[in-house]
């Protein structure tokens, strides 16, 4: 479901796309809340898993409350039409979204049950009015977005909470949301432990996130990556989030994520990995180029003072060079230890467990 699915092609290189072909969109064509949207997404004004999924949804739920089909019966009551063309109304809208930032697993899981729902709606009750539905599956979406991210988040930090002891040295990488509300949450109860964000370029997530951590009196050590092996022997446990879990127990998160897990590996540190279950997938992919997205390239090239100058800059005129910016890589299974959701605390094996339940649970909705 949705653009992070699981092709097995590469990326291309960032030296065929200097002038990547985008589709054009006529603006009358979109509803304004999914124009605004898709601003937002290219700008990375929204980043986050869980972040660009509400915002989808919300927008979602406003095009759906101002859909009107354009064929009425002769009494003026939208017609079953209306009701079909209801799902096939998303389609100019995501490809837009996509078309300004691909769609992360966890959107592409809540697109297609926001569809099964349109569909069984439909299917259940032949004789209701497009209002009805209308006011159903905005219901739906409201739930779905309490249920599988919200309330989600409450028991994953309340899972997290119980694995966190006095005297933890704490790492993480980048920007997490559930791991940072489970730091949060561990010192507003009052236990005494400390935090290594690790970081990297370029988008240096950490930076706001230490600073945040610090602020509410948490002991917290900003390092990058390359210093990871210098203070890894100092860590207990190794807390990470995920933009997904695929079938076989694989973690796909921001680019460096395993290069952290395969270090605490080889120190024997635990890594827990903190992901709703509505961002688990039955695909299964077996290296990091698959399905991967790519990120401005430009921004690996940027020095870090102004005055300075890259080497790199002039890097679009030079056929023998291309700058490819990853954003993503796939942690193997064996080097988490076990998976924090709202479901509990499971190993990866378990994963293909979650998504046959979830599957069944939804066909019986």
């Amino acid at each position: 479901a949705g653009g992070g699915g699981g092709g097995g092609e590469a990326p291309e290189s960032s030296k065929r796309e200097k002038t990547p072909k985008k589709p054009k969109f006529d603006p009358a064509d979109l509803h304004p809340a999914i124009l605004r949207l898709g601003v937002q997404y290219q700008n990375r004004e929204i980043i986050g898993g869980n972040a660009r999924c509400v915002a989808m949804l919300a927008a979602f739920k406003h095009l759906i409350q101002d859909y009107k089909p354009a064929t009425k019966d002769t009494s003026g009551t939208p017609s079953s039409v209306g009701r079909n063309d209801l799902v096939l109304h998303f389609k100019k809208p995501i490809e837009y979204l996509i078309s300004c930032r691909r769609l992360s697993i966890s959107m592409g899981n809540a697109i297609a049950g926001l569809k099964h729902k349109i569909n069984a709606i439909s299917d259940a009750k032949e004789d209701i009015t497009l209002d009805a539905l209308k006011k159903e599956v905005c219901q739906y979406i409201d739930m779905f977005i309490f249920e599988r991210i919200v309330d989600a988040d409450r028991y994953i930090t309340m899972h997290g909470v119980s694995r966190i002891v006095d005297g933890d040295a704490i790492l993480t990488f980048g920007r997490s949301s559930a791991v940072e509300m489970i730091l949060r949450n561990a010192k507003e109860e009052g236990k005494k432990f400390s935090v290594f964000v690790v970081d990297s370029n370029p988008l240096f997530e950490g930076r706001p996130f230490a600073h945040r951590l610090a602020t509410q009196g948490i002991d917290c050590t900003y390092v990058l990556l390359s210093a990871i092996s210098n203070i890894i022997r100092e860590v207990t446990k190794v807390f990470i989030g995920a933009a997904a879990v695929l079938t076989n127990g694989s973690v796909y998160s921001r680019i460096g994520t395993a290069s952290v897990c395969l270090i605490a590996h080889s120190f024997h540190k635990p890594v827990l990995c903190c992901c709703e279950t509505y961002k688990f997938t039955d695909k299964a992919w077996f290296n990091s180029l698959t399905s991967n997205e790519e990120g401005d390239p430009n921004q690996l090239i940027m020095a870090d003072d102004e005055d300075c100058v890259s080497d790199l800059k002039d890097w679009k005129s030079n056929d023998s060079l291309s700058i490819v910016n990853m954003q993503y890589d796939l942690t193997p299974p064996e080097y988490i230890s076990m998976l924090i959701s709202e479901v509990g605390m499971i190993p990866p094996t378990s994963v293909p467990v979650i998504i046959r339940e979830y599957h069944l649970k939804v066909g019986d909705s």
